[in-house]
């Protein structure tokens, strides 16, 4: 194998990698085949085929930084912090 097809290789396992940290792997392929907006109504598949992947890993980048923040946002209960003392 060349090592151009070698590098192509490694770029869609990493891809592949990072998806499944994202989504589950069955979801994977409608994923790949779905248009989207955000690559003007293109497919993820499209673009890996035309070698953009540059605009999946920050489409990645934006997924990731979004999710932690989620995941680290106080969450409010009837206007409480979790932890906060009740006041009758």
């Amino acid at each position: 194998m060349s090592s151009v097809y070698a590098a192509k290789l490694r770029e869609l396992q990493s891809v592949y990698n990072e998806l499944k940290q994202l989504m589950k792997p069955e979801q994977i392929g409608a994923w790949l085949l779905a248009e989207m907006q955000e690559f003007e109504e293109r497919t993820p598949a499209d673009l890996i085929s035309k070698g953009e992947t540059g605009r999946l890993w920050a489409s990645f980048f934006i997924s990731v930084r979004e999710r932690r923040t989620e995941l680290t946002k106080p969450k409010f209960v009837d206007g409480l912090l979790p932890g906060s003392p009740v006041v009758p």
